[in-house]
């Protein structure tokens, strides 16, 4: 049995780069956010255990950038050196309250089987921003989604009470 091709009124419309542009960032989106919301848990399940579990190390302030001064979030890099000889550094957000200067010296708690793992202690991680953003861009995913295919039932109704419109 074949299926009789659709009668020209009642043919589903192609897809222009518009829809396909929509439905790309849509796809981008709902990809790219589960996997920012994923990173930024493990993050801050790392960050949970590094303040509850890592050892004490001093740190000393190599680089503070204070231009932003009205920014809620600028950086701070620490240097430490690990228990295996070698010196480490580590970036952590400095609130707008905090006001550290270069050389100051900061605790850091560090992962003693991955010393390359470590906090700032006082101090936010940059990434725990980050499982927000990937909830954002989720919700934008399905926004975008829903949008794209909302707008195609719409305008297949459309097409088919008004069967000159071409929209």
């Amino acid at each position: 049995m074949t299926i009789p091709p659709p009668e020209p009124g009642n043919r589903p419309a192609r897809l222009g780069v518009g829809d396909w542009a929509l439905l790309l960032l849509a796809v981008l989106f709902l990809v790219g956010g589960p996997l920012a919301m994923i990173g930024g848990s493990n993050a801050d399940a790392t960050a949970v255990r590094l303040r509850e579990s890592g050892t004490r190390i001093n740190g000393s302030v190599v680089d503070f950038n204070d231009a932003a001064k009205g920014s809620r979030y600028r950086k701070m890099t620490v240097r430490y050196a690990a228990a295996d000889g070698a010196t480490y550094t580590v970036v952590a957000d400095v609130g707008a309250e905090q006001h550290p200067k270069v050389g100051d010296q900061v605790t850091v708690r560090v992962d003693a089987s991955s010393p390359k793992s470590s906090i700032v202690e006082g101090y936010e991680s940059p990434s725990s921003q980050l499982f927000s953003l990937g909830l954002i861009f989720t919700s934008l995913g399905l926004l975008l989604g829903a949008g794209f295919f909302a707008s195609r039932r719409f305008l297949g109704r459309l097409r088919k009470e008004y069967p000159g419109f071409s929209g």
